[in-house]
């Protein structure tokens, strides 16, 4: 099933993260990662996941860029 509104709050916290307005916690916690809609849930696995690291709280600026 589709579900628009988990699509477009991971579209919206991905830009967020990547512009450094939110940490790598926040991204985390504001998403249902349990949708219904397996796109989402594999653009997150395979797509976002991989690409920061969840050890420790910091936003995509500085170092972290």
């Amino acid at each position: 099933m589709i579900d628009r509104e988990q699509r477009e709050l991971l579209a919206h916290r991905l830009l967020l993260l990547a512009t450094g307005k939110i940490t790598n916690v926040q991204f985390d916690d504001s998403l249902n990662l349990r949708s219904s809609d397996r796109a989402t849930r594999r653009t997150y696995w395979d797509g976002v996941w991989p690409l920061y690291d969840d050890l420790r709280e910091y936003k995509l600026i500085g170092k972290y860029r």
